[in-house]
Parts: C-alpha cells; structure tokens; sequence
C-alpha cells in the first residue's frame, strides 16, 4: 500500500513540472512604439510610405539575451477598426517595419484622420519566450489634393499675424489644425499656445512641411478664434 502511495505521488509531481516551466516562461514585449521617429504622431504623410519602429523588453526583468525573430503589424482604420494593413508574420530580428504603404483609400484623405496600430512580436528560434503585443495610434496630415481645393477650407495664407473667428454648436470631438508656412509660425486657439514658432529648414522651392497640432481642449461650443503669426524664419535666406 505504501509503495502504490509513493508510485502515484511521484507521478503527480513529476506531471506538474511542464506546467509549472510554462508559467515561468519570459515573454517577450515590443514598447515605445513610434511611427516615422515620433510617438503617436498626428499628422504623418500618409502617402509617403511609412515607417513603423519599437523597442523591447524582456519581462521578467531578470530575463536577459532574449532577441525578437519575427514580427506582425497591423493597422486599422479608428474608430471603424477597418483593417488596412497586415504584414502577416515576418521573419526578422530587427525591431523596424520600413517602406510599409497604406492603401490608396487611406492616402487621399482631406479631413482629420486618425489610424490604430499594433505589432505582435515573436523570440528568435530556440528561445523559449512567450510573444507579446503593443498597439499605439497615429493621424494623418491632409494630402496634398485637399491644400488646392478651395471646398476643403484649406488655404495659403500671407501676412505677420492673421485670426479666424467662427463659431461651434459645440465642443468638438476632436480637432486638429494643419498649417503649412515657409517661415516659421506660431498658433493660438482662444489663446491657448497650440505652436512654439520653430520653422523648418527646407527647400522651399520644392517642399514645405505641414505642422499638425492637436487644438482639442482649445476650442468650445460657441464663438472661437485661431490666431497665427508668421515670421520669414529661414525663407528667403
């Protein structure tokens, strides 16, 4: 009877390792997700391809000399969660998706658009770690159709300083404001500071770059004003 006892002990033990082992298991984590070098970015040129980065960490901290092998991102379409992009699974240590487009649909866009994303990441082979996932967001600047259409209220503005005044049924949602000045300029909502007066040193010949603030807490149901100031900055230098 003794025997029997220590024989079915024994076994169960020895059945509990395997899963006690799983449970232990690091995983592997992307983090500080960043698309084209900036962390939830809001105005990215959508129809440029874009580049889409992560750092890792191993958790338990103690879990040292893990390296990715593989990688999936997806990007969506917020708030519809259309699915606009999937890598499927790709094989590679580095932790950097580059020269990745979005579909034409995504691209030309003339309003405020926003976008979600997520990577799931995967140990090199022979690494016994768990995977893990992240997701972040992003917008998208208008493309450069919508700064020629006079319907889509965008327009090349001149002068030191300009305001608009204009009235809201209410709050917005979310609000946004491109400007695009081949000096440097510096932007208000009802005089909340939305811009520092940091220009961008271009070819303005052939390029100027379009700044994206987020005027959300600024604005309010009733009469608004946005204000800007312009300087020449490096244009014409």
């Amino acid at each position: 009877m003794r025997r029997q006892l220590r024989m079915r002990l024994a076994v169960i033990v020895a059945a509990g390792l395997p899963a006690a082992e799983t449970q232990r298991r690091p995983r592997l984590l992307p983090e500080r997700l960043r698309v084209d070098y900036q962390r939830e970015p809001l105005g990215v040129d959508a129809a440029a391809p874009l580049r889409f980065s992560w750092a890792l960490r191993a958790e338990p901290a103690s879990s040292r000399g893990l390296d990715q092998g593989g990688y999936r991102l997806l990007v969506e379409a917020a708030p519809s969660g259309e699915v606009l992009l999937d890598t499927g699974r790709v094989r590679s240590a580095r932790p950097v998706a580059e020269a990745l487009a979005l579909p034409a649909s995504a691209q030309l866009q003339c309003g405020a658009t926003s976008f979600r994303w997520s990577v799931e990441v995967w140990a090199a082979e022979g690494m016994p770690a768990s995977s893990g996932a992240a997701n972040s967001t992003f917008g998208a600047a208008p493309s450069a159709g919508c700064w020629r259409d006079p319907e889509a209220g965008a327009r090349w503005i001149g002068g030191a300083r300009l305001r608009k005044d204009f009235r809201l049924s209410a709050a917005p949602s979310a609000a946004r404001v491109h400007i695009a000045c081949p000096g440097y300029c510096r932007v208000t909502a009802n005089g909340a500071l939305l811009s520092q007066p940091l220009g961008h040193q271009t070819l303005y010949e052939r390029s100027v770059l379009v700044d994206t603030h987020d005027a959300t807490p600024a604005l309010r149901a009733g009469a608004n004003t946005i204000g800007v100031e312009v300087g020449n900055g490096w244009y014409g230098r």
